[in-house]
């Protein structure tokens, strides 16, 4: 397998190799409307990598590298604390509770409309 020659780098003692970005390829996980393409420094040296568009997020970037055995990966660096861990994206919950209460009204709705509708034909049929 041939790897493309990428240029080396050491965060928290652990070697890791900076690669180039495919940004189409990677937008299905890193949506637009969720981060910002720019430039990133670790130490010395600088990456292209993401920022999260949430100001709340700003001590967080997101960086493409090759890790020992040269598999290219996403990872979360923290800025403040020099750290970098695998990028995992949110787990996403099915609804929340305003989604929640929105469908149980719709569906109560609708169940009544039916209902009204059949009592409506049941007394036609009849009279």
């Amino acid at each position: 397998m041939l790897i493309e020659p990428y240029q080396p780098i050491t965060i928290s003692g652990v070697s890791y190799g900076i690669t180039a970005v495919d940004y189409q390829a990677l937008a299905a996980q890193l949506s637009p409307e969720t981060f910002q393409r720019q430039k990133v420094t670790i130490g010395d040296q600088q990456l292209d990598g993401w920022g999260y568009a949430d100001a709340a997020m700003s001590d967080f970037k997101v960086v493409y590298l090759r890790d020992a055995q040269g598999v290219p990966t996403l990872y979360r660096y923290d800025m403040a604390q020099a750290t970098l861990q695998r990028y995992a994206e949110p787990a996403k919950a099915p609804y929340n509770n305003l989604e929640a209460v929105l469908l149980a009204a719709a569906i109560a709705g609708l169940a009544t409309t039916v209902l009204a509708i059949a009592v409506m034909s049941r007394r036609r049929a009849k009279g």
